[in-house]
């Protein structure tokens, strides 16, 4: 369930991050439906709060496949999902069992001021997996 945002400023660039201690501080998206949507409303309240109208992505594991409730509440905030913008459609498999890809549940949000360059879900050339989710890549660009 989400908590709360870290902020963390280089030369006025932010990076929000969960916050470092002990759970259940860490801004990940409960299991639950009604937790998730809470999660995403909170997340979205505290982003306009601590940054209102600048440039922002937003990036993690939301624990809920594109097009459900909580993924609906930060597209309607304005951000826009990166996958979605660059490629038409979702369809990166970013949950896997022992390597093969099962369902989405991660990704990659933009604000308007962004333009996405590329999107493209990044897989270990190891036989090992160092997670159970295959990472995701957005190249951006401002448009201001």
């Amino acid at each position: 369930h989400f908590h709360s945002l870290h902020k963390v400023s280089f030369n006025g660039c932010y990076v929000f991050g969960p916050p470092i201690g002990p759970p259940p501080s860490a801004p990940v998206f409960d299991r639950r439906l009604h937790a998730r949507k809470k999660s995403a409303e909170v997340l979205v309240e505290q982003l306009n709060e601590i940054h209102p109208g600048m440039p922002a992505l937003l990036s993690g594991d939301f624990n809920c496949r594109p097009g459900t409730a909580p993924r609906k509440i930060i597209h309607a905030s304005g951000m826009s999902d990166t996958e979605f913008a660059f490629l038409g459609k979702n369809e990166s498999k970013t949950w896997h069992l022992r390597g093969i890809p099962v369902i989405c549940l991660d990704g990659i949000y933009a604000s308007k001021l962004w333009k996405v360059l590329e999107f493209r879900a990044v897989k270990p050339k190891t036989k090992v997996q160092p997670s159970d989710h295959f990472g995701l890549l957005a190249t951006v660009a401002l448009t201001k």
